[in-house]
């Protein structure tokens, strides 16, 4: 009579089925991750996208945010990233934006007056029709700004860049020029101060 011994399957070749299925969970797991937070982020209220109801929880990271005619009075926005956010309307009055990137963002009719943008970046932002009196925008990029009939009295904008900037109907006052001369009081532009 036969003795039939158990087959024993060495170790190895165990461990690695455990590994091979291991990375099989794994990678299902990762792909249906992946899956998830691709349909999250085309979600229209997914990452980011605020208003001016939830906009505090979402600081600094504030692109994009619809935040036009919202009460920003005195806020803390530096360093805030706020690059293509409509803030027509708001009020941004002594508020703190230094350094703050508000590039492609939409400012019309929006109050600055007294702002801190020391060093912040606007380029091609549309502040048309601004109320900027006192703002502090020394070393700010205005680089393709639209600033269309802004009130730019008694703004600091020395060593501001103003390249292909938009400033029909600016008025001036007592403005701080980029060169740092400073315009009149009755509201020479920088541009006739050369």
């Amino acid at each position: 009579m036969t003795t039939v011994r158990p087959v024993q399957t060495p170790r190895f070749v165990v461990s690695a089925v455990l590994f091979a299925l291991t990375v099989a969970a794994i990678a299902a797991c990762v792909g249906s991750a992946q899956d998830h937070m691709a349909s999250f982020s085309s979600h229209p209220d997914a990452l980011g996208d605020c208003t001016a109801s939830n906009w505090l929880s979402k600081a600094p990271n504030l692109k994009n945010c619809q935040l036009q005619g919202a009460a920003l009075q005195n806020a803390d926005l530096s360093n805030a990233d706020l690059s293509g956010a409509n803030l027509q309307d708001a009020n941004l009055s002594k508020a703190n934006l230094w350094r703050a990137n508000l590039s492609n963002a939409t400012l019309v009719g929006s109050n600055l007056s007294n702002a801190d943008l020391t060093h912040a970046n606007l380029l091609a932002a549309t502040l048309e029709n601004a109320n900027l009196r006192y703002a502090r925008l020394s070393g700010a990029n205005l680089n393709r700004t639209n600033l269309s009939g802004a009130d730019l009295s008694g703004t600091d904008m020395f060593y501001a860049e103003l390249s292909d900037t938009n400033m029909q109907r600016v008025v001036y006052g007592k403005t701080i020029c980029p060169d740092g001369r400073r315009t009149s009081n009755i509201g020479a532009p920088c541009t006739a101060l050369k």
